[in-house]
């Protein structure tokens, strides 16, 4: 699963305020940040820079705390896949579902803010029984707020899931883009 990454594009030098759940990084001070959850969570230092990337790998519900210093972050979101259909048995394929939006850009936030990730995932796998004529399920969003001004920075909407299969619908699911 590709997850949300970020980048700061200034450099981290200030200590962590201490009233969140977790920290990820090493060295003190450089790369390390305070995140409500440590879990899928990493923080390298990007090579010939004193920018750090932050790398969540899977779904999840995420607060990171903006060190200071901080002015400017860059992001890569992308939405959960859908699932495809599982097909009519001895008959016919099934559809691929749609892959996620993705989104990079970059925004300006503050020193000490809040910014809530929420990392979407995959839609659900089909089952049953043949013949099976269920449509895919879709991906739920990445999204990327803020604390100060609750303004979305960014929602990488899911993909959507095919409809069912049958020899007069072919198609697959639709990307989120």
């Amino acid at each position: 699963m590709v997850a949300p990454l970020f980048t700061f594009i200034q450099g981290v030098t200030a200590p962590i305020p201490s009233a969140e759940a977790a920290t990820v990084g090493t060295s003190p001070g450089n790369c390390v940040l305070t995140v409500s959850t440590s879990s899928g969570v990493t923080t390298s230092q990007i090579s010939g820079t004193s920018d750090c990337l932050i790398t969540i790998t899977s779904a999840t519900n995420l607060q990171i705390t903006v060190p200071y210093g901080v002015t400017t972050i860059r992001y890569l979101a992308v939405g959960g896949g859908a699932s495809g259909t599982r097909g009519r048995c001895n008959y016919i394929y099934g559809q691929g579902g749609g892959g996620g939006e993705v989104l990079d850009s970059s925004a300006s936030v503050t020193a000490n803010a809040i910014i809530y990730v929420t990392v979407g995932s995959g839609g659900s796998a089909i089952s049953g029984t043949c013949p099976g004529t269920v449509a895919g399920n879709a991906g739920s969003a990445s999204k990327i707020g803020t604390s100060t001004s609750g303004t979305e920075i960014a929602n990488a909407r899911g993909g959507s899931g095919p409809s069912p299969v049958s020899s007069t619908n072919p198609n697959g699911g639709a990307s989120g883009n």
